[in-house]
This record gives C-alpha cells, structure tokens and sequence, in this order.
C-alpha cells in the first residue's frame, strides 16, 4: 500500500489552493482527500484478499498459521489475525514542509498569490527556491511545527484505524 502524500499535494495544491481562504481550509481539504484515496486503497486490498481467498487458496501456508487452524480458514479468507499488507506514506516530511510554505508565504506573509506561489514553483525560480529555504520546517524542534506534523499523521492512521481489513 503506497500513498504518495507528495502526489497528492500537488494535485490538491494545483486544484483548491485558489480556493482556499485560509490556511485551515486548504490543510482540511487536503486530508480529506488523503483519507479518501486511502480508503480508496484500503478497499482496492480488501478486493485483492476477496480475490485471493476465493480463486487463490492457499492450504500450505493456512497450516503454519495458528490463527488459521484454530478459525479453521484459509490464511486470505481471513483465518490470520494480522493483515500482511504494509504501508508506505513517501513524502511526509515533504508535504509538512510545503504545507509550512503555503501557510508562511501565501497565508501569514500574503508574499505571493496562489497563482504567483504556483507559477514560481512550476517555473523553479531560483529567487523564488531561496525565499522557499527561509520557511518554517520539519526537524529544527519547533513545537507548533510539530504540532501539525503530528496532527497531519494523526489523521492519515486515523484512517487505517477506522476500518477493517477484509474479511
């Protein structure tokens, strides 16, 4: 399971940031559409495990799992207590760092428009990339910045745990 948070920045970023009238809208908007495709994901898995169990048994590996035995089901008909999928979020530190910009630049400072903050950004603006290196980010043990670090993962786990896997 790979969510690329960076992707779906931009695309978020791109699409809604003109529409946004603070800060917070825009940081909302953007976990729900996080939460979304991460659902998205999470039933595309259950699939693939319904798919499994049905056209894909697996008697060999369901008898080296307790759990299977004892719930005398096929390890993805969900006889294991654990699902095997992993999770991979790219990009984390990535999308606090521009969420940090976007909140600093276009929000607090009012230092470019969205469509000025986008059009540098596409355009690799060497001016534009050094005010870029002056932002708030990730790692210099700020509070506040951690802060939303942690309220950004928080939501996106929120997500995992709210559902179950298949079956």
């Amino acid at each position: 399971l790979d969510i690329r948070l960076h992707v779906l920045f931009l695309e978020y970023m791109r699409e809604k940031l003109a529409e946004c009238a603070d800060f917070d809208s825009f940081y909302e908007g953007l976990c729900s559409k996080i939460r979304k495709h991460v659902n998205k994901k999470l039933d595309e898995i259950g699939e693939c495990y319904m798919y499994r169990a049905k056209y894909l048994p697996q008697p060999m590996r369901t008898l080296l799992f307790d759990d299977c035995i004892a719930k005398g089901k096929d390890f993805y008909a969900g006889g294991t207590r654990y699902s095997w999928t992993m999770s991979s979020h790219s990009g984390m530190i990535n999308v606090i760092d521009s969420l940090l910009a976007v909140r600093e630049l276009i929000y607090r400072k009012k230092q470019f428009t969205v469509k000025e903050f986008i059009d540098c950004l596409e355009a690799e603006d060497e001016a534009f990339l050094r005010i870029l290196k002056t932002c708030p980010c990730y790692g210099v043990d700020d509070d506040k910045i951690d802060l939303l670090a942690a309220d950004l993962a928080g939501k996106i786990y929120d997500g995992f745990n709210q559902r179950q896997c298949y079956p």
